[in-house]
């Protein structure tokens, strides 16, 4: 419902005692006004030049001080509008508070946009039209290079919504963490930048309970249709309420029905007729949830989690809605990337949940494939182009009993080693598999361990391969004896293709436990409803490292073009396997890196409030 004097469409409107309305081209103090920007009920708004800053500020003008300017002083954020300072006049007795002056528009206006265009033809672009339609108003022109606007040109509607809403809830997130409720956050207090930035206006800082003339147009100011349940019941009560039952989910339960108006041009609740007489009626409505009428006609338009995240904004009860606006903000964030809400919360039934009820068996897949696979080349290498060619009849047999001798032992060694560094991790996420809790910090410190187990899977596997390049010789050259022991030339061919089979093994093994690691051991350990720092570094490391594992993977062919020359291989069906694996290997690794690179920027964002804001 909206008052006569309250047209909530207007930017900066504030519900504040009448003042006498000062014509634009009058000096009040330091301030020369140059255009209305809008009429409250209990205050005028201005576009003001600060004369001793040389500075365009939206200068508030009232009759009333209360704690206002000093609340909103201490909310530093990127998305909400900046309160610079507050001055009284003696003898008019008026109070001004000067803000910054945001020329793009409300989400009022989009939202009226949002009525006019058909569903299949909102986007992005739209949000920037009404915005440069704003500028145009007011004789300004859109910003001529702007990756937010780059950006939101390319969005779809849906996609918009959650940028829209992720940066509002951040707002909140930052208002609450310093005890400030917005209580009266709807479409005309969300201002817009000419870059397309959202930034909250107009926190209502006090509470209905505080109001001394319940008259409906002073109590509500066009706000009716945004309350929570709660809000609505303490308002009804006129007084006679606990400011103290309103909490950061009622803030969330408004954002819930602006992103709902946004997606659908509507409200879900129809009682925008009701007056503050039947404030109790409508309170009662709303606890009945949203109408599954209203829930049918969003649905079949918009994706099944953005619907979920909005449904879970305006539960009625308070105690099963969205807990804070910072896990808000992240469930926003991981509608706009399907791939990363599929690494995060994955379906049921859903390929990524089955691995994570079986983390040993995979895990070892992933380690030993590699191995397994630059083992058997090995051997047929090593026989063909090194034990074929000693002269010694005893060396077959003294090879095979190497390979049945060594090979275990070193993969025993392998997978004891892989499991003493792994076992924590794999229990743990075997363990969440089935919902059992789990300490917050130990589950800090086990992501983080989970994201190295690629690096210990490569390092094991580069040292046993390194030694054996060793030790095969070394055992022929002792059983041989000198006399008929091997030449400089069969050492170094030994050492060479242990060690290129190795670094195939080894960085193969890495992409591939690390891939793991971050679409399965990693999302299954993460708790979205916080930021992790130490998380979001580990991952910003392993991302900066993996083209290292590409370049050495890609090594491995100019490698053999060297080595072989010098140990004079003779099989050129020999050179053109190994390189022909080389290429595939290289190929592989690139591919796999690629992915691993885009799965560690996901879970980066859903880690990092700040890497939020650049996406």
């Amino acid at each position: 419902m909206t008052g006569p004097a309250d047209d909530p469409t207007i930017p900066y409107q504030r519900d504040v005692r009448q003042t006498d309305v000062f014509e634009p081209g009058r000096q009040i103090d330091d301030f020369d006004l140059l255009m209305s920007l809008g009429a409250g009920s209990f205050a005028n708004v201005y576009l003001a030049r600060q004369r001793s800053l040389s500075r365009m500020v939206a200068l508030k003008v009232s009759t009333l001080r209360g704690s206002e300017p000093q609340t909103l002083a201490q909310l530093d954020h990127p998305h909400i509008v900046r309160v610079y300072d507050q001055r009284t006049i003696d003898p008019q007795k008026l109070h001004l508070m000067y803000m910054e002056y945001v020329p793009g528009g409300t989400l009022q206006d989009v939202v009226t946009r949002v009525r006019q265009t058909p569903l299949g033809k909102r986007s992005g672009q739209m949000l920037l039209d009404s915005i440069d339609e704003n500028l145009r108003r007011h004789g300004q022109s859109p910003p001529a290079d702007s990756r937010a606007r780059h950006m939101l040109a390319t969005l779809s509607w849906p996609d918009t919504l959650c940028w829209i809403g992720a940066r509002l809830a951040s707002a909140l997130e930052h208002a609450h963490a310093r005890g400030v409720l917005h209580r009266d956050l709807k479409p005309a207090n969300v201002l817009l930048t000419p870059e397309g930035i959202p930034k909250l206006a107009d926190f209502n800082v006090s509470t209905c309970s505080q109001i001394v003339d319940p008259a409906a147009d002073d109590l509500f100011g066009g706000s009716l249709g945004y309350m929570s349940p709660e809000q609505l019941e303490l308002c009804a009560a006129l007084g006679g309420g606990d400011p103290a039952r309103l909490d950061v989910r009622s803030d969330l339960y408004s954002l819930g029905i602006v992103l709902w108006e946004l997606a659908t041009g509507e409200r879900p609740f129809r009682d925008d007729g009701m007056f503050a007489s039947a404030l109790s009626t409508v309170a009662a409505r709303r606890k009945q949830g949203v109408p599954q009428q209203a829930v049918d006609r969003i649905a079949a338009d918009y994706p099944a989690a953005l619907v979920e995240v909005l449904l879970a904004c305006l539960h009625p009860q308070p105690v099963a809605r969205i807990a804070s606006a910072g896990l808000l903000r992240r469930r926003l964030n991981l509608c706009r990337f399907p791939d990363l809400q599929a690494l995060i919360q994955p379906r049921p039934n859903s390929r990524l949940l089955t691995m994570r009820e079986h983390p040993l068996p995979l895990i070892l897949v992933a380690g030993l494939v590699p191995n397994v696979f630059a083992s058997v080349m090995n051997i047929v290498y090593n026989r063909i182009e090194i034990i074929d060619h000693l002269s010694d009849e005893r060396v077959p047999k003294i090879f095979e009993r190497q390979l049945i001798t060594i090979n275990p032992i070193a993969y025993a060694l392998g997978i004891a080693w892989l499991l003493v560094l792994a076992w924590p991790v794999l229990a743990a996420v075997k363990r969440r598999a089935f919902d059992e809790p789990a300490a917050a910090n130990t589950l800090e410190r086990l992501r983080v361990r989970a994201l190295k187990l690629g690096d210990w899977v490569a390092l094991i596997s580069g040292i046993e391969w390194l030694v054996s390049g060793l030790v095969f010789p070394a055992w022929l050259q002792i059983v041989l004896g000198s006399a008929e022991g091997l030449s400089p030339r069969q050492w170094v061919h030994f050492f060479a293709s242990q060690s290129m089979c190795g670094l195939l093994a080894s960085t193969m093994s890495f992409f591939f436990v690390t891939w793991y690691a971050l679409n399965v051991l990693c999302p299954a350990l993460m708790a979205i409803d916080r930021d992790d720092p130490q998380l979001y570094a580990t991952l910003d490391r392993l991302a900066r490292r993996t083209p290292r594992y590409t370049a050495l993977a890609a090594v491995m062919v100019p490698l053999a073009i060297v080595v072989m020359p010098l140990v004079r291989t003779e099989s050129q069906m020999a050179f053109l396997v190994l390189g022909l694996v080389g290429l595939i290997a290289s190929g592989l690794a690139y591919k796999v890196a690629r992915i691993i690179q885009r799965s560690a920027a996901a879970l980066m964002l859903a880690t990092s409030a700040e890497d939020a804001e650049t996406r």
